[in-house]
């Protein structure tokens, strides 16, 4: 059972203002583990830092978690239909890339799911607009890869059901049947 902070989703759903979403606080949200052997936590401790760098725009404090040979799949993106960013020079151009579009980006996590190396990451992304100050918060999914305490993958999905598939998480019997 993947577990979700009720209370985070009704407070996008109710309207929270992007701004007041954007700069509110964060509780850690709930883990769920399968099959870990102590890894786990170590695992889902290194994508916090990875979120919270990006959030900030600390491109500097998030290769400091990515592998050197990182493989960078986003949703959005110039290279997403070629293959994705890789390596650390790529992580730094997506960054610069969304630096052009978004004055702000906070990625965040209202679930979290610990499969072997793998943490599957069910929450949003809320931006807003350079120029513009256009606001947005999609629900989103990742499913970030560790590997000796660094990311060696981080992939974008735009739901949930999609990244939980992913790793093997999602059967027949309960595709399609989001309450989301």
């Amino acid at each position: 059972m993947l577990l979700t902070r009720r209370g985070a989703v009704s407070a996008i759903i109710g309207g929270m203002p992007i701004a007041a979403h954007l700069t509110a606080a964060r509780t850690e949200p709930p883990l769920e583990v399968d099959g870990a052997r102590g890894v786990s936590r170590e695992n889902v401790d290194v994508v916090r830092v990875a979120f919270d760098a990006i959030g900030r725009r600390d491109i500097g404090g998030l290769l400091t978690v990515y592998d050197a040979r990182i493989e960078f799949l986003p949703l959005t993106g110039t290279r997403v239909e070629s293959g994705g960013y890789a390596g650390h020079a790529g992580v730094r151009d997506y960054f610069e890339e969304t630096a052009e579009v978004w004055e702000e980006m906070r990625p965040y996590a209202q679930a979290l799911r610990s499969v072997g190396e793998h943490v599957v990451v069910i929450g949003g992304c809320a931006v807003r607009g350079r120029g513009s100050g256009a606001e947005c918060d999609d629900p989103m999914a990742w499913v970030i890869t560790v590997r000796n305490g660094k990311i060696i993958r981080h992939r974008g999905y735009p739901t949930g059901e999609e990244a939980l598939e992913s790793v093997g998480l999602l059967d027949e019997a309960t595709r399609g049947h989001s309450h989301c």
